[in-house]
């Protein structure tokens, strides 16, 4: 009976550490969410700010050459403009997607990494109680 209660009680250590190891993988992949939100609001704030500098100096250069902004051509290249930035807009979103993403895959490989761990464990205890009893 000692033998047995030997074999369980590294066992429910391994499970219990491996409880503690998950609840803070799982905290730090919530940390790191808020982080990517976090960047992508000030990537938005700074694509919004662009975007008007970048409208306002083509409107003063079209003022400038007497080109108005509302005919065909100068709002061709104001449509443009905001063309542009929206496939940037798409392409931060995909990465922002593809960066949560690798979070959530880097704390599910380490999940599944602390039950094979644990479970080697008890397939090693169950082997020496089977080979010393």
């Amino acid at each position: 009976m000692g033998q047995v209660v030997s074999a369980i009680v590294p066992v429910a250590l391994d499970v219990l550490g491996s409880s503690s190891k998950d609840k803070a993988q799982s905290r730090q992949a919530d940390v790191d969410r808020q982080e990517i939100e976090q960047q992508r609001k000030a990537d938005e704030t700074a694509r919004k700010r662009a975007l008007r500098a970048s409208v306002a100096q083509q409107r003063a250069r079209f003022g400038a050459s007497g080109v108005d902004a509302v005919d065909g051509s100068g709002e061709a290249v104001l449509l443009g403009l905001f063309e542009q930035t929206q496939e940037e807009l798409d392409a931060r979103a995909e990465r922002d997607r593809l960066r949560s993403r690798a979070v959530d895959v880097g704390r599910d490989y380490s999940r599944t990494r602390n039950l094979l761990d644990v479970t080697e464990t008890v397939r090693q205890a169950n082997f020496d109680k089977t080979f010393t009893s």
